[in-house]
């Protein structure tokens, strides 16, 4: 009988292949942007546990600012030998994780160098924080040990014992002689512990490795003391810390952890991904169960002939089943694509770690509660099928879809929600990047190509890199900057007249030949690339020097610079921020360079032939940061785009379902009414008079809609940019054009149907019935 269901649920829904195959990819995009919103808040908030009410965090502050300082080893050290009552042993890490390059050295002398993401942390912080370690109870305690994750072992290492090797400290020439270069393993970490980014943290190095990272310092009270009593007690004490006094202040994690404000930003930001899911669900559901009630004449005679409730509701949940299990592989296929577009186009430091295996098995968990309330959802039509005669499906009478139009008045609100989140993220992110300065055409940015000195080895043989490079006949100019020239990725100075601030301007520095490179517009005179104390400053920058009668020099930053010359604007300076324009600094230090090839089409090759270049000196264990340009991937534009992009289609996807939803709707009801249509035409109704019948409660609904949620939708856009300089988003253009638009979407929708139902021939109805 099994069998049975599954085939006549599936020949009922190929009878309506558009609309089923439709709801099943809304679906499949509802699951995908649920699970991995999920995913995503509980990689970067999970990794913060809620603590009972015994753990507290010690914040240093000082007496003359009222304002906290950051605290340091040497802070952690005084504290230590101090004789606080009503507190245990203070445990102590870096306040976040950062990068560093090291070389792993296995038993047999091969090294290999990584990238690794790591935390500095005290003796007893594994100890503390409950984090497994494989290898018996065994932390960091002196200054030339490491624990390692259970996942760099294996990278590192292989299926080799990582107790007892090595891992060398990659340094800079200028380094302190002093300085702990090599580290012994003494244990790994079986718990997974991942950082505010949601990665994993690969090493954990003693304190002293860093002692002026400012440090996160924790205790657990004893006994019956609190936080007031404790507090109480540390107020009395105070230390030099520099130039500066500073005392303690306690406050319970559970308080910081556990805030109203933290709780409900997770929960709006859980709400908001549900929401295509539950349109869809709402769409699916409403259309399988008005099919369902169309067949009642069927299900009646089923009933008749003896099949039992559990027949009509297995026959029901058969299609479901079907429904939710396409929705749910084609779900797995949506997530590849949109993994592979977020690798792809968004810078790798910006990027989660995403574990396809979790997020698998979020998803599948997900398809089988939504089996459940679906199950759930069927016994109520069920029921009333049971209390159903075959006379009474004949002559019921038609009941006004109050349960329905509710739903399709939810459609809506979420519908509107995000086509209004659409408009008002296109207008703040036009007006943040639209105005940017461009010297170069898109032509020529393609024939730009940029390479980052991202790692210490990189470091050490550029000079042999730039040879090689600068040996290719595809190569026609070259220039070095210290920092990279994305959008929106500048360095900020304060302009300062007679000592005080007025204003904060971007800054670049460079090499002087960077006007001639990007093709700005500049006059003045080109100083020496190891020149000292001039400036060159936009034209925008000059025109507030001018207002404040300023020539010849300007101080910064609380230093004065030599006016050298003037220039257009930085390459994609925007036009619309909140500085007074940007400064040029003469700087012959390189991070960063950029090389120019003789025409785009060149570019690829001359892309791969320096990539090739680099690895020679590069192992590939360690990332390359080379790409075109004119290329947005991974870059701030190309995160943009791909968030455009992102909330376009749930734009368009909770459109589309409104639509199905709106259009099944007034099909049935069509079915429902050709009667009484047919007898309205016969006693003179006019088109006006058919037209209200059907779409005066969808306007109806529109108006309470929209009148509800855009107010919604305009408050947080203005919330979002209120400490911007943005204004975009206060104008009520957009507004406008959002009612405008869905309801002539609504409008087309219905006048469809109702254009349909108007050409009816009455007579041709009557004598059906």
């Amino acid at each position: 009988m099994i069998k049975h269901y599954l085939k006549v649920a599936l020949r009922n829904l190929m009878n309506f292949k558009v609309h089923s195959l439709i709801s099943a990819i809304c679906l499949a995009i509802g699951i995908t942007c649920f699970s991995m919103m999920n995913y995503f808040i509980d990689a970067v908030s999970g990794n913060i546990k809620l603590s009972d009410d015994s753990h507290i965090q010690l914040v240093g502050t000082s007496p003359q600012t009222a304002a906290d300082i950051y605290l340091f080893k040497e802070d952690f050290d005084y504290l230590k030998g101090l004789p606080i009552a009503g507190m245990d042993a203070l445990v102590a890490s870096s306040s976040y994780s950062d990068r560093k390059e090291i070389t792993a050295i296995d038993k047999e002398q091969r090294e290999l160098p990584f990238l690794v993401s790591f935390k500095n942390v005290s003796s007893n912080y594994f100890a503390y924080n409950s984090l497994k370690l494989k290898y018996g109870n065994q932390e960091v305690t002196a200054p030339d040990e490491v624990i390692v994750s259970q996942s760099f072992a294996r990278k590192a290492f292989g299926k080799e014992d990582p107790i007892g090797q090595v891992i060398r400290q990659e340094t800079e020439a200028n380094s302190p002689s002093d300085f702990i270069k090599v580290y012994k393993v003494v244990n790994v970490a079986l718990t997974e512990e991942k950082d505010y980014r949601g990665k994993a943290i690969d090493c954990y190095f003693p304190l002293s490795m860093q002692s002026r990272t400012p440090l996160s310092i924790r205790s657990r009270l004893t006994g019956p003391t609190t936080a007031e009593n404790l507090n109480e007690q540390l107020k009395n004490m105070t230390w030099k810390h520099g130039d500066q006094d500073i005392c303690l202040y306690a406050f319970l994690e559970s308080e910081r952890n556990g805030s109203v404000q933290r709780t409900i930003s997770i929960l709006l930001s859980r709400f908001i991904a549900s929401l295509i899911l539950l349109s869809g669900l709402i769409n699916f559901l409403k259309f399988i169960i008005q099919m369902f009630y169309n067949r009642q004449r069927e299900l009646v005679l089923r009933k008749c002939i003896g099949s039992d409730i559990k027949g009509l509701f297995a026959l029901l949940f058969a299609e479901i089943f079907w429904m939710l299990s396409v929705a749910f592989f084609l779900s797995l296929v949506v997530t590849e694509i949109i993994l592979s577009l977020a690798y792809t186009y968004i810078p790798p430091d910006d990027m989660i770690s995403f574990s396809l295996v979790d997020l698998y098995g979020s998803q599948l968990g997900l398809y089988l509660v939504l089996l459940l309330i679906c199950m759930l959802a069927i016994l109520y039509p069920i029921y009333r099928l049971r209390r159903l005669s075959a006379l009474h499906s004949i002559v019921q009478r038609q009941k006004r879809h109050v349960f329905r139009n509710f739903m399709i008045a939810l459609q809506l609100a979420i519908s509107l929600f995000f086509t209004g989140g659409v408009f008002g993220i296109t207008l703040l992110f036009d007006e943040m990047f639209g105005g940017m300065y461009h010297p170069l055409s898109a032509e020529e940015e393609n024939q730009v190509i940029s390479i980052s000195i991202n790692t210490i080895r990189m470091q050490n043989n550029m000079d042999a890199i730039l040879s090689d490079i600068q040996s290719l006949p595809e190569i026609t100019d070259r220039i070095s900057a210290f920092n990279t020239f994305d959008a929106d990725v500048y360095t900020y100075m304060t302009y300062m007249k007679n000592g005080n601030p007025r204003g904060n301007v971007l800054m670049v520095q460079a090499e002087p030949h960077y006007f001639e490179f990007f093709k700005i517009p500049f006059s003045g005179k080109l100083v020496d690339k190891d020149a000292r104390g001039f400036v060159y400053v936009s034209e925008r920058f000059k025109e507030q020097l001018q207002r404040d009668s300023i020539e010849g020099s300007v101080t910064l930053d609380g230093e004065e610079y030599r006016i050298a010359g003037t220039y257009r604007a930085l390459n994609k300076e925007g036009a619309l921020n909140r500085e007074v324009g940007s400064v040029f600094l003469v700087n012959p230090q390189a991070y960063t360079y950029y090389f120019k090839t003789s025409h785009p089409d060149i570019t690829p090759v001359a892309l791969k032939k320096i990539t090739e270049i680099c690895r020679r000196y590069v192992p590939e264990t360690l990332p390359l940061d080379i790409r075109n340009m004119g290329d947005s991937k991974q870059s701030v534009m190309g995160t943009v785009a791909l968030l455009k992009t992102a909330s376009l289609l749930l734009a368009i996807v909770s459109m589309l379902l409104l639509i199905l939803s709106i259009y099944s709707g007034i099909s049935m009801d069509v079915v429902n009414r050709q009667k009484e249509v047919a007898i309205r035409k016969i006693n003179g109704a006019t088109p006006k008079v058919i037209a209200l019948l059907f779409g005066k409660i969808y306007l109806i609904i529109y108006l309470s809609v929209f009148v509800i949620i855009y107010p919604l939708v305009r408050l947080v856009l203005i919330g979002i940019a209120q400490k911007s300089s943005l204004k975009s988003i206060y104008s009520w253009n957009w507004g406008i054009l959002l009612f405008f638009t869905m309801a002539l979407l609504i409008f087309l929708v219905t006048a469809y149907k109702i254009y349909k139902v108007m050409h009816l021939n009455p007579a041709s109805i009557l004598k059906k019935e």
